[in-house]
């Protein structure tokens, strides 16, 4: 009797501390920042009711914490409104409103963006969300391989240019003023929640003091995880070069310069993934490039992977863009799957903008939700030509280190209005031998959700030098699946297997 007493009670003990360890792990991860960090006061946020810091940057507030389970979240803005809207769209969150305080809940890791009154500019301040899945940070801190940000502090870091083997930690909370660069390595990771911070000057640095916030150049085998990326620098935010097997998994990238500050690009590399992060830049979000000088073998851009990833473009630039520098050989194997595009608030939705020599081919779009596109000139912009960013272009009608510009004289080509310092050439054979192809290009399973056919814009260069093999399948707008085009809203030259299907 005694002997099945005991085991009861351990099996009540086990039971218990089971229940316990559930409760305890559900409970969210309050990352603790520096007491002068940038704070937020546009809003107050807790999450199971526990009061949340919210980082403060020029185009927006971010709550950023760890999720385990079920989490219940509470806004109360600052100042009043009258809507809210929660996006992604796609993730179907409707937020209940009382008495001013905005609440929803969300079960898994996520990234959100919460906009007042159909407001969402720069001095608008959205609140964007970061539910990160729980962290683990390292335990042996003594590791010489390990480079360690720890929490609750702003480090004044400068250059962090990890070496093969190394990992880099990032823990939430951390402020790290400075930028990644990591060159001619194997085996490097940049983990953790923490935040690197770019300079977030007002004017342009000079080419010598402008950074990439991450820069990988000659490396394989480079795993980027989790870090939010905010401010940044007059620079492209995200430069992978020449390297091989990198992914990126969970980056949050919040920067606000007006212009030539792409997110990520990718710029002759092969076996790339970009999974499931924010991409929010000031130009490009994503700029796949093929530029390198360097011998043949860094002259292909290829096997690149897009997926469930949510990108919003600010001033100007393209969403998902391949181009202009494409001056290697070829970019193929290209796909973006089940991405969200919340705001497209300049430059084309999706484009290839094939200014030089490659062949771009074997390139998918796939599963895309497109929420807010009413400033983008056009859904799908394929072009090959010439462009003041193409190899060939004349050097004596380039903009010159005092700002003059000499007038291309019409005779050579007239610039054309569609964007991109397109040139309309008058003797094409003359520039025929800088020009690549495209082709193998699909559209499938996008959705357009504002009711409205937006343009598309399909220009090749010349009989030799065609857009060839274009598929939209399977595309709906505003709700309604549509199998063609309205003539207007298209301009198709030097294009040939054209096909909408249901």
């Amino acid at each position: 009797m005694k002997r099945h007493t005991r085991i009861l009670l351990i099996g009540l003990l086990f039971t218990s501390l089971t229940v316990f360890a559930k409760s305890s792990t559900a409970a969210p991860q309050i990352y603790t920042f520096a007491t002068n960090a940038p704070q937020s006061s546009d809003y107050s946020v807790t999450v199971d009711g526990k009061p949340l810091f919210l980082l403060d940057t020029k185009v927006a507030a971010i709550a950023t914490f760890g999720i385990t389970g079920q989490t219940e979240i509470r806004v109360k803005p600052i100042s009043p409104f009258h809507d809210v809207v929660i996006r992604p769209l796609s993730k179907g969150i409707k937020p209940t409103v009382e008495n001013g305080e905005i609440s929803f809940t969300i079960d898994s890791p996520m990234q959100l963006s919460l906009e007042l009154d159909g407001k969402f500019g720069k001095a608008d301040h959205p609140l964007l969300f970061f539910a990160n899945a729980p962290e683990h940070r390292p335990v042996d801190l003594k590791d010489p391989n390990l480079i360690y940000f720890a929490s609750g502090q702003i480090h004044q870091a400068g250059a962090i240019t990890p070496k093969s083997n190394q990992t880099v930690y990032l823990a939430g909370g951390a402020i790290i003023e400075g930028y990644l660069d990591i060159q001619n390595s194997t085996n490097v990771k940049v983990m953790g929640p923490g935040v690197l911070d770019g300079p977030s000057v007002e004017k342009p640095l000079p080419p010598e003091r402008g950074h990439n916030m991450i820069h990988i150049q000659r490396s394989m085998n480079v795993e980027i995880r989790d870090i939010l990326v905010i401010n940044g620098d007059w620079n492209w935010t995200f430069h992978m070069i020449q390297s091989t097997d990198i992914l990126v998994e969970n980056l949050k990238m919040v920067v606000w310069f007006p212009r030539g500050v792409d997110g990520i690009d990718v710029n002759a590399c092969q076996r790339v993934k970009i999974l499931n992060s924010f991409i929010m830049p000031g130009d490009d979000c994503i700029a796949i490039k093929c530029m390198t000088y360097d011998p043949k073998n860094y002259k292909i851009t290829s096997d690149v992977l897009v997926k469930g990833c949510v990108f919003w473009n600010q001033w100007q630039g393209n969403g998902l863009e391949i181009g202009y520098e494409l001056k290697g050989d070829a970019v193929r194997n290209i796909s973006f799957q089940d991405c969200d595009l919340i705001h497209m608030l300049a430059g084309q939705t999706i484009s290839i903008h094939n200014g030089d020599t490659a062949t771009v081919e074997n390139v998918s779009y796939e599963n895309l939700r497109i929420e807010d596109a009413s400033h983008s000139p056009s859904f799908v912009t394929l072009r090959l030509g010439l462009s003041g960013y193409s190899q060939d272009f004349p050097d004596q009608y380039k903009k010159q280190k005092d700002g003059t510009i000499v007038p291309m004289p019409k005779e050579i080509g007239v610039k054309e209005s569609l964007g991109g310092n397109w040139i309309r050439v008058a003797d094409p054979k003359q520039l025929d031998a800088g020009r690549g192809c495209i082709r193998n290009i699909s559209f499938k399973n996008i959705q357009l959700l504002e009711d409205k056919f937006p343009p598309i814009l399909l220009i090749g260069y010349d009989d030799l030098h065609m857009i060839d093999g274009i598929t939209f399948q399977g595309i709906s707008i505003g709700g309604k699946s549509v199998t063609n085009w309205p003539e207007k809203k298209m301009k198709v030259e030097f294009t040939k297997n054209l096909q909408f299907l249901p």
